[in-house]
């Protein structure tokens, strides 16, 4: 019968000196890139809560003013509140609406103009019933941190994305022609940082300068400028501006990410970033994919 070949301690020596230079040896990263990340498609949904850009025209439906619980002005998931309906606005008992809270006003990064009001979206709530249009009586039916007194609704409209919707693949050597109808990036907000029951959810979520995969990121366009929700955005470095505050007249420019359209607004667009090997900064430009 013919013995297997068994290995000595030098030549099991010899074959992890091996197995070392070919991991060493392996192919790595190009330079200068970060590897490219693979796109989340479970997080296609957007967050339940998140901060973005409403209009100034945007009017407030309702507020919340008081609870059964005398004096008590914090509130969380399952309480019931009461809202005060705003003249010339109307909620219908059985509905749901979103809750947020306003906090502040915006520039374009590139027209320094007011382009709007930075809100938080902090949940939702159920209508249970309407006193002669006036008065209402709710119950908070999802909560990602503390609700307060004066917080406010808006209208909860059918427009979230379906979970698993695919995306071409990221391509990260692809340079796009800038075209001045492209949106802008205007705000942005880290998603992890909105820590429910922290000090960070009752302040608002920090506003940076560049935004990555698994962050959201507002443009200044929205349905009237014919996106839609679900609909694949490209998002590129803008270079540097002209003198006279134009966009520069290059030929190409470098893309740096792709998102996916959530949540929609008249004038703008929440866009939850999805793939990408670069970081997005505002003033950074957006085209439909």
């Amino acid at each position: 019968m013919r013995r297997a070949a068994s290995l000595t301690p030098v030549k099991t020596g010899m074959l992890a000196v091996l197995c070392l230079l070919m991991v060493a040896l392996a192919p790595g990263p190009a330079a200068g890139r970060l590897p490219q990340t693979r796109p989340n498609t479970k997080a296609y949904e957007g967050p339940r809560c998140f901060s973005t850009v409403i209009p100034e025209v945007t009017r407030t439906l309702a507020q919340i003013v008081a609870s059964r619980e005398t004096g008590q002005q914090i509130f969380s998931q399952g309480q019931t509140v009461y809202l005060r309906i705003e003249p010339g606005q109307r909620v219908a008992a059985g509905a749901r609406y979103r809750l947020y809270r306003i906090e502040g006003e915006i520039e374009h990064p590139l027209t320094g103009h007011i382009v709007g009001r930075a809100i938080n979206l902090l949940g939702t709530v159920e209508v249970l019933a309407v006193q002669r249009g006036e008065r209402a009586v709710a119950r908070i039916t999802d909560a990602c941190g503390e609700v307060e007194v004066g917080d406010r609704l808006h209208p909860l409209l059918s427009r979230d994305v379906t979970a698993g919707k695919q995306q071409a693949k990221f391509d990260g050597d692809r340079l796009v022609r800038p075209r001045d109808s492209d949106a802008t990036v205007i705000y942005g907000t880290s998603e992890s940082l909105y820590d429910a029951g922290s000090d960070t959810a009752r302040r608002g979520m920090t506003v940076r300068q560049s935004y990555a995969v698994g962050d959201v990121i507002t443009i200044d366009q929205g349905s009237a400028d014919g996106w839609s929700p679900g609909q694949s955005v490209l998002l590129y470095a803008a270079a540097g501006f002209k003198a006279d505050g134009g966009f520069p007249r290059l030929e190409e420019s470098m893309l740096v990410a792709q998102g996916i359209v959530f949540w929609l607004q008249q004038r703008t667009a929440a866009v939850l970033i999805t793939d990408g090997d670069g970081t997005v900064m505002l003033g950074h430009r957006a085209r439909p994919q």
